[in-house]
């Protein structure tokens, strides 16, 4: 079998006309680089209707996954990049849509061996820019920043704190190595946020490069769900990002300091919706106590030492106390 240069993973859930605008994208840019070795691997994760028949139909030379039971987001993608075959995976949510040069030289980057992920500039509506990003990560919180499209920093390369899970190119054998995103983070946000920080933290790089362009029609499934449940997936997902990923600091001095004045704060305000969805989070605890011992194990980089990397390419990721 002839090995191949690219895969490009396509993890789905239903939107089928957004997802015919995907390939056809895909199709064109990757007739633009016609040296690549490459396979484009649909993940479909138990999409309601004939999604998976008007595939099959449409775009026969698609590889396609059919999964058993509904996996989310980071059980998809997983699933999508285990069975690919490419060195290097190219992640494409089946929202966005890739300019005609997307894949030229795409693969150029990985001459550097520590390189882990590259993000490409990827165009959101309101003219945000969401390849570009800034890490602010404490004992108490961690807030992400985009930058405007017009923003002089999106126009030049730099080193970032993670590489979205759409829109971003990884090397496999790297994204296996580090199992790849957590499931717990299912069914979506802060699951990429949390890859580029373990690989970071193993001693790995995350580049941004503007050169690699694509639009995303961002939240076309989740703007879809209640947004209660939206609010409340992503408040969980924050607080294990922290507990996970900041090791600077023990476990019980990062509840004891950060999370308890948190719960007391909520209480105080009457938020009792959010209270309680903090409590509901504490079940995850000895999940976290585990991932910590392993993250711990195997990093090279503390969180101040990740801190100063990062500042020094340009970007805000202060480590306080």
């Amino acid at each position: 079998m002839n090995s191949v240069d690219l895969s490009v993973v396509i993890p789905v859930y239903g939107e089928l006309d957004k997802l015919r605008r995907c390939l056809k994208a895909v199709e064109r840019a990757l007739a633009g680089a016609p040296e690549l070795k490459h396979e484009v691997v649909v993940s479909d994760d138990c999409s309601p209707g004939d999604l998976v028949p008007k595939l099959r139909s449409e775009f026969p030379w698609l590889r396609l996954l059919e999964n058993t039971r509904n996996l989310g987001f980071s059980g998809n993608t997983n699933r999508g990049a285990s069975a690919a075959r490419g060195r290097i995976l190219c992640l494409l949510n089946s929202d966005m849509y890739v300019a005609e040069d997307f894949f030229v030289d795409c693969l150029a980057p990985f001459v550097d061996p520590k390189l882990f992920a590259v993000c490409g500039r990827i165009l959101e509506p309101g003219a945000w820019n969401d390849g570009f990003k800034t890490l602010r990560l404490t004992p108490r919180r961690a807030r992400v920043n985009s930058v405007s499209a017009t923003d002089p920093r999106s126009d030049l390369p730099a080193a970032i704190p993670y590489a979205n899970g759409g829109g971003s190119f990884f090397r496999r054998s790297m994204f296996e190595e580090l199992r790849g995103f957590d499931p717990i983070f299912s069914p979506y946000y802060w699951e990429d946020a949390d890859l580029g920080y373990r690989a970071w933290k193993r001693g790995y790089t995350i580049s941004y490069l503007p050169r690699l362009c694509l639009e995303h029609d961002h939240q076309a499934s989740i703007g879809k769900q209640a947004p209660s449940r939206v609010r409340r997936i992503k408040f969980r997902n924050h607080l294990l990002f922290v507990w996970r990923n900041f090791t600077d600091r023990s476990l019980c001095t990062i509840l004891a300091c950060a999370t308890l004045p948190m719960a007391l704060s909520l209480l105080a305000r009457l938020r009792f919706r959010r209270w309680f969805w903090l409590l509901a989070t504490l079940r995850y605890l000895p999940s976290v106590l585990r991932s910590r011992r392993e993250r711990r194990r195997f990093q090279l980089r503390t969180d101040a030492e990740l801190a100063k990397i990062l500042s020094a390419a340009g970007h805000l990721h202060e480590n306080r106390p």
